[in-house]
C-alpha cells in the first residue's frame, strides 16, 4: 500500500517539470523575442510561473489520488477488526 502512495508526489513532481520543460522550450523557440527581456524578467517568468505550474499540478492529481483511495477503501473495509 506504501508504494501506492509513492506514486502521488512523484506524478506531482512530473507534471511540474513537464510544465517548466515546455515553458523552457517556449521561450527558447521564440528566442529572439526572448533576447529582449532582461534576466530578471526570464526569472520572474519562470517564478510565477512556478505557482500557476503547481496549482494545475495539483488540480491533475487530484483525480488519481480519489481513484487510488477508492481502490484501497473496499480493501480496508473488509479487514477484519480485532
Amino acid at each position: 500500500m506504501r508504494n501506492r502512495f509513492a506514486f502521488q508526489p512523484w506524478y506531482f513532481l512530473f507534471w511540474l517539470i513537464f510544465f517548466v520543460a515546455v515553458r523552457a522550450v517556449f521561450l527558447g523557440y521564440h528566442s529572439a523575442k526572448t533576447a529582449e527581456l532582461s534576466f530578471s524578467t526570464v526569472g520572474g517568468i519562470f517564478g510565477y510561473g512556478l505557482r500557476l505550474d503547481a496549482s494545475t499540478a495539483a488540480y491533475l492529481c487530484i483525480v488519481p489520488f480519489a481513484l487510488l483511495l477508492g481502490a484501497i477503501w473496499p480493501v480496508r473495509a473488509s479487514l477484519p477488526t480485532d
